[in-house]
């Protein structure tokens, strides 16, 4: 084996290896185990996988993690009967175009110059948002947002900004990380990191703040 080849081969096995470790991390940030403070890290390995891929070689590691990750996240379907691998393979293969197209997305957006921290959190809403309203493909569960759903000063955003809206502030939070790992843009990204922090004070500020408004009666069943 050449040394290109050989080169080749271990950049092949970083980029597999990098994106089954955003799969592995999409999935524990998720009930269970529940880690929500791994989604703000789960995408900056295949952040960095991608980088200087084409989009067709980026969209086949999306592929990969959306893939692995569907097996873990939607594991609880095989306890419906009749749901066996045949339709856990088709699950995971729908599931994982959207990352795909993601990553595509934004190799291209990269190859063009488009700071890293802008282009991945802006494609990941518009992806998001048409996995969450594509009919009835849509498929609203396992989202970015849905890994904070313990981190109540981050939800206060939600009241404004909607659930599209926090999965892509924990995405913008993933890219500045990922920026960062890439000594790119470092003060696009400490100012970004900045602006998270911002948004969770303010949240902190609105769960002790005394509320008024009219009360109403809620029944649960």
């Amino acid at each position: 084996m050449t040394a290109h080849r050989r080169q080749r081969v271990a950049e092949l096995s970083t980029g597999v290896g990098l994106a089954l470790l955003s799969a592995a991390l999409l999935v524990a940030s998720l009930p269970s185990p529940d880690i929500g403070s791994l989604g703000w890290v789960a995408l900056v390995p295949l952040l960095l996988a991608m980088q200087g891929l084409r989009p067709g070689q980026a969209a086949s590691l999306g592929l990969l993690t959306g893939v692995f990750a569907s097996f873990g996240i939607y594991g609880w379907l095989f306890e419906v009967p009749s749901f066996d691998l045949r339709h856990a393979v088709v699950l995971a293969l729908y599931v994982g175009a959207y990352p795909a197209i993601w990553a595509s997305a934004t190799a291209w957006a990269l190859r063009q110059h488009i700071p890293l921290i802008v282009c991945a959190p802006v494609f990941w809403l518009l992806i998001d948002y048409l996995r969450a309203h594509a009919g009835f493909l849509a498929l609203p569960w396992g989202t970015l947002a849905q890994t904070q759903h313990h981190n109540l000063p981050l939800l206060q955003a939600a009241g404004v900004i909607g659930e599209h809206g926090v999965s892509f502030l924990v995405a913008l939070g993933n890219a500045a990380l990922a920026t960062l790992c890439l000594r790119q843009e470092r003060r696009l990204a400490v100012t970004t990191l900045l602006i998270l922090i911002t948004v969770h004070a303010w949240g902190v500020t609105e769960l002790f703040s005394s509320t008024s408004g009219r009360s109403i009666t809620v029944t649960a069943i």
